[in-house]
């Protein structure tokens, strides 16, 4: 049985994929606020804070499947420490625990980028 380290359990598609996986592997959750999924071993804790990656040292993580981020109305600047550094920080830490399987799943990537291409163009008049 495989094990997989899920971050963002706490929101609609984590807790969803959760459950599901939970039915055949084993599934660890991270997420900032509860995870109400059963069947499940949960933490809470900020991913990008090492001492909350810490807390699943003990499993044999297999694959780590990021969901979890910052959305709409944060600031440009805790877009990126926890977006781009966190997700960073995040997959140096399966690099080192030797997990060769990540899923990174962001559906804010997309919002964001077209608000920035609008950001950046020339207003006239």
């Amino acid at each position: 049985m495989s094990c997989f380290l899920i971050t963002g359990t706490s929101g609609f598609i984590g807790r969803q994929l959760a459950a599901s996986l939970s039915l055949a592997h084993t599934v660890v959750c991270l997420s900032r606020r509860p995870t109400e999924v059963t069947g499940v071993l949960a933490y809470e804790g900020d991913f990008t804070a090492p001492e909350a990656l810490h807390q699943v040292d003990a499993h044999p993580i297999d694959g780590i499947i990021h969901l979890a981020a910052v959305t709409g109305g944060c600031t440009e600047e805790d877009g990126l420490r926890v977006n781009v550094l966190g997700t960073h920080q995040l997959l140096r830490y399966g690099i080192a625990r030797g997990v060769r399987k990540f899923v990174l799943a962001s559906s804010i990537a997309a919002v964001e980028f077209r608000e920035i291409q609008a950001a950046a163009r020339p207003h006239s008049g």
